[in-house]
C-alpha cells in the first residue's frame, strides 16, 4: 500500500510539478501518523508530507484531542495549520486553554492565530465573544508571541478597559504590548479633551495618545460639526483639541467677566444705598443741634 501511495505521489509530481498532489483513499488509512478518512481525499505537499486530511476517529495531536471527523491541515513542517469542525458543531474542544466552537488556526510554532470561541471567555483579563453563527466576524486573534491581538466585546453588557468604554459587542485591536491600537462605537465620552459621540471609530498610537478618527455620520463634536466619511488625522486632533480648550479659556474668561461686572454693580448699588442713608443720619443731627 505505501508503495503503491509513492507510485501516486509520484505521478501526480510529474503531472502537477507546481500543484497540491491529492489522493482520495479507499479506507482508513495511517498517514505520517495520522488517521485518515477513508472515502475522502488527503492532500499532500510537493515534498510528500501531509497537507490536510480528515480524522477517521478520535485522536489526540500535538497535544489535543479531536473527535471523529474533524478536518485538519498541516504545515509542511508537520505542525498544526489549522482545526476545521465546521461540520461537526456538537463537537467542542479546548486548545491551549481556550474552548473552540468550529475553527482554529496556529502559527507554525504551534501557538493559536486565531480562533473561533464556544462561549464568552475572559482571555488575558479582557472579555471575549464567542461566535455567534457560522461566518460572523466573532473570531478571536493572537500575535505569534501569544498575546491577545483583537476579539469582540460580549454582546450582554458594555465593557471598561484602561480607563475607555466600549458598547458591547464591540470589535477591538491592541497593539502587542496590550495598548488600544483601535475600536469601534465607543461610548458617548471624553477622551484626551475631546468629547466624542457614541459610533465613532477611534485609532490609537501605541503611547496612548489620539492617532486618527473617522467620522461614520453627520455629528457635532462640542460644538463643531463634522460630516460623514471626515477623516482626522493626528495633526486636525491636535488643531481641534486646541480650538476647543481655547474656547473653554473664553467661556472661562466670559464667565470671569461676567462675575466682576455682577460683583461691580453690586457694589454701585450698595454704595447708592449706603451714602444717601449716612447723608440723611448726618442732616437728622444737624437739625437736633439747631433745636437745642
Amino acid at each position: 500500500m505505501v508503495g503503491k501511495r509513492l507510485l501516486v505521489l509520484g505521478l501526480c509530481l510529474c503531472l502537477f510539478p507546481s500543484g497540491v498532489i491529492a489522493e482520495k483513499l479507499e479506507k482508513d488509512t495511517v498517514i505520517q501518523g495520522i488517521k485518515c478518512a477513508k472515502g475522502r481525499v488527503a492532500y499532500f505537499y510537493k515534498s510528500g508530507k501531509l497537507k490536510k486530511a480528515r480524522l477517521s476517529q478520535k485522536q489526540e495531536i500535538q497535544g489535543i484531542k479531536f473527535p471523529k471527523g474533524a478536518k485538519l491541515g498541516f504545515y509542511e513542517s508537520g505542525k498544526l495549520n489549522y482545526i476545521d469542525l465546521l461540520q461537526l458543531q456538537d463537537q467542542k474542544i479546548q486548545v491551549q486553554g481556550i474552548k473552540c466552537a468550529t475553527y482554529v488556526r496556529f502559527h507554525e510554532s504551534g501557538k493559536i492565530a486565531s480562533i473561533y470561541l464556544s462561549q464568552d471567555q475572559e482571555i488575558q483579563g479582557i472579555e471575549c465573544a464567542k461566535e455567534i453563527e457560522e461566518g460572523c466576524a466573532n473570531y478571536v486573534r493572537f500575535y505569534e508571541s501569544g498575546k491577545l491581538e483583537s476579539a469582540c466585546f460580549p454582546e450582554d453588557e458594555d465593557q471598561e478597559i484602561q480607563g475607555m468604554r466600549f458598547l458591547k459587542g464591540t470589535r477591538f485591536t491592541l497593539y502587542e504590548s496590550g495598548e488600544f491600537l483601535y475600536a469601534y462605537s465607543f461610548e458617548e465620552q471624553e477622551i484626551q479633551g475631546i468629547k466624542f459621540p457614541e459610533g465613532t471609530h477611534l485609532c490609537f498610537y501605541e503611547s496612548g495618545k489620539l492617532q486618527y478618527v473617522d467620522i461614520h455620520q453627520d455629528q457635532e463634536i462640542q460644538g463643531i460639526k463634522f460630516l460623514k466619511g471626515t477623516h482626522l488625522g493626528s495633526g486636525k486632533l491636535r488643531k481641534l483639541a486646541e480650538e476647543i480648550l481655547k474656547r473653554k479659556i473664553n467661556w472661562k474668561n466670559k464667565i470671569k467677566t461676567g462675575l466682576w461686572i455682577i460683583l461691580i454693580i453690586g457694589v454701585i448699588l450698595a454704595i447708592r444705598g449706603i451714602i444717601p442713608q449716612i447723608i440723611l443720619t448726618q442732616i437728622r443731627k444737624l437739625r437736633k443741634q439747631e433745636r437745642k
